[in-house]
């Protein structure tokens, strides 16, 4: 896995991939929440182009839960979203 801070040397799994007690709930998480240790400056694990930056506020959008987020369509097609940030840096394009 690339981890996708300016310093990776110490990175703390929050929230790993599956499923998860969330709220007394079991709930599915398909994604893993990271904290940089010493460093929370996020960068993209491959190049591509910023295709959302944005923060989602209305509970009715399924994904208001993400927050600020960033998603990088990368040059291999793939697509990298990372969310509850505490600013973004990016434009889309």
């Amino acid at each position: 896995m690339i981890i996708p801070f300016k310093n990776s040397n110490s990175v703390k799994l929050t929230s790993p991939y599956g499923y998860r007690d969330l709220n007394g709930k079991q709930n599915w998480h398909s994604g893993y929440d990271l904290v940089g240790v010493g460093s929370k400056e996020v960068i993209a694990v491959a190049s591509g182009i910023v295709i959302r930056s944005r923060i989602i506020t209305n509970k009715n959008n399924l994904t208001w839960e993400w927050g600020n987020y960033v998603c990088v369509k990368t040059n291999d097609n793939h697509y990298h979203y990372y969310c509850h940030l505490n600013s973004r840096a990016v434009v889309e394009g």
